[in-house]
């Protein structure tokens, strides 16, 4: 079964972005501009309509080459529906490979073709590596990384066990610094070598995911009070 709600009205709703049936891009059009491993190729329907290449109204992130850990549900989830719909190209990382093929699968049936996966531990280096590998492999570069990936273990602070601690500092601190220290070659330097060669570059972004328990606090969360929301405000500080 796919995941995330009603089939038939979901997959309309992503089929009403991902293959717009107006604004003059045909159907098989808007598939090829998603398939693109480069800029957005320019044809003679959206010439027509009087589209840039690159750009089609209304599709915020055409193009744009994002990884999403965490993607198998949730919010990382519907992230990956939200970023398909608006032309990424995904690269989509979670723990649970079955969970990740059914999402991945419901984007493709949904008329996206730039979105491969790779399942995985975010707090393994090795297979961090190996998703920005691919990244580099398939899209030929990194714009944005949406840092999902977590879990609950929920615990008061005199009753949590040092192996909760642990996974929890992991899993929402150190898996997301080693995402970006592994990326940095690739959104950073490379920002830099555009700006010294063109005078600009293009924007890219990080963005982590927490809970709102950070910031208003509820009884026996303290892995995500203590964990996962003030490191992230520490890492963007």
């Amino acid at each position: 079964m796919l995941p995330g709600g009603p089939v038939t009205k979901r997959i309309g709703v992503l089929r009403r972005h991902v293959q717009p049936e107006g604004g003059g891009v045909a159907r098989g059009e808007a598939i090829r501009v998603l398939s693109s491993s480069g800029a957005s190729s320019s044809s003679s329907s959206s010439a027509s309509a009087g589209l840039v290449d690159g750009f089609e109204p209304g599709r915020l992130l055409l193009n744009r080459r994002v990884i999403v850990t965490g993607a198998g549900a949730g919010i990382g989830y519907a992230a990956a529906l939200l970023f398909a719909a608006h032309g990424a190209r995904l690269v989509l990382c979670d723990l649970d490979e079955e969970r990740l093929r059914a999402a991945s699968d419901f984007i493709r049936n949904a008329g996206s073709r730039s979105c491969v996966t790779l399942a995985g531990d975010v707090t393994d280096q090795a297979y961090v590596q190996r998703v920005i590998d691919l990244a580099v492999a398939e899209f030929g570069g990194i714009d944005d990384l949406v840092l999902n990936a977590g879990f609950t273990w929920d615990g008061v602070l005199h009753k949590t066990s040092d192996e909760q601690w642990r996974a929890m500092l992991d899993v929402h601190i150190s898996a997301p610094r080693t995402m970006i220290k592994l990326a940095a070659p690739y959104m950073r330097d490379a920002a830099k070598a555009e700006i010294a060669a063109n005078g600009t570059a293009r924007p890219r972004s990080v963005l982590t995911v927490g809970s709102v328990s950070g910031t208003h606090g509820n009884a026996g969360r303290l892995d995500e009070i203590s964990g996962e929301r003030v490191g992230a405000v520490q890492r963007q500080g």
